[in-house]
Parts: C-alpha cells; sequence; structure tokens
C-alpha cells in the first residue's frame, strides 16, 4: 500500500479518520501542494509546505500529534512521507486520496473562487 524508509512506511489514513483527529487536536496537516494550489482550494487546518524544494526540518513539530501529510491525489503527499521518515520522523501519515477524496467525502474547504488554474502536472506538459 505504501513505501518503506528503514522498514517503516507512511501510514494512510481516510478523510472521516482524519476530520475526527483535526477536530480533537491530535494532528497536524501538512498540504504539499504548490502555492497556486494551495491559494485555490485548501482544507482549513492544513500548512503549506510546497513539495518542491522540500525540507523536512521546515515540517513544524507539533509533539505528541499525528503528522498527516496532503496533496492533491496522494501521490505527492506519500513521497513526502518518506522523506519525513528518512528524516527521522518516526510515524507519518498520508491522506488517502488527497483533497479530492476529503472534498468527496463532503468535508469543509476553503475556496478562493477566483476560478480553475492549471495544475503542476498541466503546467509541466505545457
Amino acid at each position: 500500500m505504501t513505501t518503506t524508509a528503514a522498514s517503516r512506511t507512511v501510514q494512510i489514513v481516510d478523510p472521516v479518520t482524519l476530520k475526527g483527529w483535526l477536530d480533537r487536536g491530535q494532528a497536524v496537516l501538512i498540504d504539499v501542494r504548490e502555492p497556486f494550489e494551495y491559494a485555490s482550494v485548501r482544507i482549513v487546518q492544513a500548512k503549506l509546505v510546497s513539495l518542491t524544494g522540500f525540507k523536512p526540518s521546515e515540517v513544524p513539530n507539533e509533539p505528541g500529534k499525528k503528522l498527516v501529510m496532503q496533496c492533491k491525489s496522494g501521490v505527492r503527499s506519500v513521497r513526502a512521507g518518506e522523506l519525513m521518515l528518512a528524516a527521522g520522523r518516526p510515524e507519518v501519515y498520508s491522506l488517502a486520496g488527497g483533497i479530492v477524496a476529503w472534498k468527496q467525502a463532503g468535508l469543509p474547504v476553503v475556496e478562493s473562487g477566483s476560478g480553475p488554474r492549471l495544475d503542476a502536472q498541466r503546467q509541466t506538459f505545457i
């Protein structure tokens, strides 16, 4: 389901479980998308630390809280989680299906309303 970093794996969490953790103050959510993606739509509690130029030292360390990485669909967040594990973080989660799954579950987001923008894959293609 996930990849390993020194025999540890990035664990997967579903949107509803994550929402409960966030509501109870049990997790810190890191959005690893690009700044324009974050500005367009984001989960309220998410803190932006883009995967581009990602440095584990820039990820907030909140002892006693679960660290959850999040992106659009769940691919970049697993990669960021692997980097965190390699940097010594003992446990890291990735939001299954990313913000797409979060929205499909009917959970709240903040949207800028400024219209659609190109995602990173489309920008690269162009």
